[in-house]
C-alpha cells in the first residue's frame, strides 16, 4: 500500500496493488483493521470524486463550495481533463451544467440525486459501491 492521501479523519488513501488491476485506490481506515477498494486505477478514483460533489457539497466543509460552486466545478474538471477519458469528462461536463439544488438548510445542495449518482456509476464503472475490502494488520 502506497498512501497518497488524508480524509482528514486519520484514514488514508492509498495505491494499492491487488494483481488484478492497474494500482486500485483503496480507503485504509486507519482504526478500523480493513481496507476498501474504491477504484480499480487512479482516473476512475477521480471521476468517482468529482462526481461526489455532483451529489452533495456542503459549505461549511467542500472547498468546490466556496464562493461559487458551479464556477468551482467547471474550473476543477478544467484542470483534470487530461487525467480523465473523453467519456467521464462528458459525464462530469453535463453534471456541472445543472441549476444547484439546495436542501431545507440552504447550506447542502447538488447536482444530482442518490439514485441517479447510483446509476451514472454501474453505467460508468460497473458497479454501485466499493469493489470490496479486505482485512490487514
Amino acid at each position: 500500500m502506497i498512501p497518497f492521501e488524508g480524509d482528514g479523519s486519520g484514514d488514508r488513501y492509498a495505491f494499492y496493488d491487488d494483481g488484478i488491476n492497474e494500482y486500485a485506490i483503496i480507503h485504509w481506515w486507519h482504526d478500523g483493521g480493513h481496507c476498501d477498494i474504491k477504484a480499480k486505477n487512479l482516473q476512475d478514483f477521480m471521476f468517482i470524486k468529482m462526481l461526489d460533489c455532483a451529489l452533495e457539497m456542503t459549505d461549511d466543509y467542500d472547498l468546490a463550495a466556496d464562493s461559487d460552486a458551479k464556477i468551482n466545478l467547471n474550473n476543477w474538471l478544467k484542470t483534470h481533463l487530461k487525467y480523465l477519458s473523453p467519456k467521464y469528462a462528458e459525464i462530469l461536463s453535463n453534471l456541472y451544467q445543472r441549476e444547484l439544488q439546495y436542501d431545507e438548510d440552504d447550506k447542502t445542495y447538488s447536482l444530482i440525486n442518490i439514485d441517479e449518482y447510483k446509476a451514472i456509476l454501474k453505467a460508468a464503472l460497473g458497479f454501485e459501491e466499493d469493489l470490496g475490502s479486505f482485512k490487514y494488520c
